[in-house]
């Protein structure tokens, strides 16, 4: 057993449990904020009320509505049915500072300001000089929240403020204090044992099912941070004890966030890739290891083969648990609860499935950029060319995914995670561009859509005064220009006309769809002044049915059943095929160890698989082979 589940702390809440004896249900009848919940000395004396963008009860419970539709079925940091319960309460005491002036009531700010950065809404003149949408609310948060010893006492309302506080600050791109804030949120968490399994004698059941379900929220939230910003995650997989949720009557169901659970153990892999285990084996070898595929830290081969296949063997596990049809996946949820759910699951796995294959694209375009590019043969028919093309199909797929949320209003304008997704499908698309360049027009993969609708996609967030949108595609302007002058690409990009699966919204009565005609030649698209005044109005299907993606075959039970990365990545071990061997010569080494080093970590590519980064060490070398030159 592990040090921090040691036997003295097991004995230890024995024998003070043995002391205390048989203990009574607590009740929780009353809602009210506890005494102990009411903020003091607060540095900022403005009431809540008073705030200019203060929405109505209405509007309060509506933002709580799309809270939930966004991420409250992968993520339930609050329970619903008590935060309505307290938006009202609220409302009823509005001159009552223990309502006014309580943890409860951030709650509630941190919701209405996340639920309006989700949607772009800026809203009404109130509040239209916010720099981001609800800034105002989440700022007065900020001015008030207690020290870290208060939150420790508030128990998991503590806990709750700062997830939803991390959630806003990833939202508008700042990842480092997000980290920071989901990081002291776990700490918290685990302070207060909710890594372990609940002592149910002494919890009402909801109040059990809602503590598991806050824990495995903050534990996935923060590997997904953890990855986004390239630091280690906070806890072992090993020390914890709770159980993944199950479905509790009154809560939302456990399947879509059970899936994403097991989804931030594999980025935890992919980015961290050692548990505790490996820590003791390794400090008895003294060898140590960073990342398993990023980072520039050499690895044992018989750890890196292990953990690699580890993370393909539990992708290939989670895609079964994932619906091909999006709109009718969880049919217990309705269509556009579904849509937004599976959605969201098909992002997070595709994005982790890039995150494990882009170090070999990486490794593929620097050769070519090199001028060592392998024979067009080798570089598509062998296990890493063919590699290559599921990186780029696993991006094919997933901006298919982002087109159909566009289509039906469901993403996030201001949402790091479905930008995030872009951005990672622009950077595949840019490398498969530079791999294309080495290839016959035949052997060319050609995606689409590709990056031209992945541009498209980006200038439609940024429209909407996404800022971040407009800098990364700036950043992909710049890259690809200076990509274009390196290779002699003078081809546009085009935005394909949309299969009939993303319909136009202008299907006729008898319900055929009408495809919308080609975008004109895209080279460098224009953000358009962004609307701070309407909602987005993108046309929406008048029927969605299954809304499955055209590219995996009907009647499958995985989304990667056609995909086969398991065999491909076996063959990696495998003797080097001769045109592969004289590229190893000529890059220094034959040996295996070398082979793989130059894959997943080289000392010249500082890589650590957060998304833009990567992409701006990326163009960096692009932008210094061209003044080489």
């Amino acid at each position: 057993m592990y040090s921090s589940l040691s036997s003295s702390y097991t004995f230890g809440s024995r024998v003070q449990r043995l002391f205390q004896g048989p203990k009574s249900v607590r009740q929780h009848h009353d809602i009210s904020p506890r005494a102990s919940e009411v903020l003091n000395q607060s540095r900022s004396h403005v009431s809540v009320f008073d705030l200019p963008s203060f929405p109505s009860e209405k509007e309060a419970l509506e933002l709580l509505e799309t809270q939930v539709f966004y991420i409250g079925y992968t993520q339930n940091h609050v329970d619903p049915r008590e935060i309505s319960d307290k938006i009202s309460l609220l409302f009823a005491n509005r001159h009552d500072p223990v309502h006014t002036e309580s943890t409860w009531t951030l709650e509630i700010l941190l919701i209405c300001a996340n639920a309006r950065l989700f949607r772009g809404d800026f809203g009404s003149s109130a509040h239209e000089t916010d720099v981001f949408p609800g800034y105002s609310l989440f700022n007065h948060v900020c001015e008030r929240i207690p020290s870290l010893s208060r939150l420790h006492s508030f128990g998991r309302s503590g806990v709750e403020v700062l997830a939803l506080v991390a959630v806003y600050l990833v939202n508008i791109n700042r990842k480092e204090e997000a980290y920071i804030y989901i990081s002291t949120a776990l700490r918290l968490a685990i302070s207060h044992g909710f890594h372990r399994k609940s002592p149910k004698s002494r919890l009402l059941q909801s109040e059990v099912s809602h503590i598991n379900r806050l824990w495995w929220s903050v534990y996935l939230q923060e590997r997904r941070l953890a990855a986004a910003t390239g630091h280690p995650s906070g806890i072992s997989d090993a020390v914890i004890e709770q159980d993944l949720p199950s479905d509790c009557i009154g809560s939302t169901p456990a399947t879509p966030m059970r899936t994403s659970i097991k989804l931030a153990r594999v980025y935890g892999l992919i980015i961290t890739g050692i548990t505790t285990l490996d820590m003791h084996e390794l400090a008895s070898r003294q060898l140590t290891i960073f990342g398993v595929l990023y980072g520039s830290v050499l690895q044992e081969e018989a750890v890196f083969v292990s953990k690699v296949q580890e993370i393909v063997k539990s992708l290939y596990n989670i895609s079964d648990e994932i619906p091909v049809e999006l709109a009718t996946g969880f049919p217990m949820l309705g269509q556009d609860v579904s849509m937004r759910t599976s959605g969201a699951l098909h992002l997070i796995f595709y994005h982790a499935l890039l995150l494990t294959i882009r170090p070999i694209m990486l490794h593929m375009a620097q050769l070519i950029l090199n001028g060592k590019a392998p024979q067009p043969e080798t570089l598509y028919l062998s296990p890493l060319g063919k590699l290559c093309k599921t990186c780029t199909e696993a991006a094919r797929r997933l901006l298919e995914v982002l087109m159909t949320l566009r289509q039906h209003k469901f993403i996030t304008l201001f949402g790091f995670f479905d930008l995030d997704g872009m951005s990672s499908v622009a950077f595949i698309m840019i490398l498969t561009e530079v791999l294309d360049s080495a290839c016959a027009d035949d052997l060319k993969i050609n995606p689409s859509p590709g990056l031209g609708e992945a541009l498209d996609l980006m200038e439609h967030v940024a429209s909407y005064g996404n800022k971040f949108a407009q800098q990364s595609l700036e950043d992909i302007r710049k890259t690809w220009i200076q990509l274009c002058s390196r290779l002699n690409i003078d081809r546009p990009i085009r935005c394909a006309a949309p299969s009939p699966l993303f319909d136009d919204g202008m299907s006729g009565d008898t319900g055929t769809t009408k495809r919308a005609d080609p975008i004109d030649p895209l080279m460098f698209p224009q953000t358009q002044n962004y609307r701070r005044d309407s909602p987005p109005q993108d046309p929406s299907m008048s029927d969605i049915g299954s809304c499955s993606l055209g590219a995996v075959p009907h009647g499958t039970q995985s989304i990667l059943a056609d995909l086969d990365i398991r065999e491909h990545m076996s063959h990696l071990w495998a003797p080097l095929l001769e045109d592969e061997m004289d590229l190893q010569n000529e890059d220094g080494g034959t040996n295996a160890h070398n082979f793989y080093q130059n894959l997943y970590g080289n000392p010249q590519w500082q890589f650590t698989g957060e998304g833009m980064g990567d992409f701006a060490e990326f163009g960096r070398h692009i932008v210094n082979w061209d003044h080489a030159s």
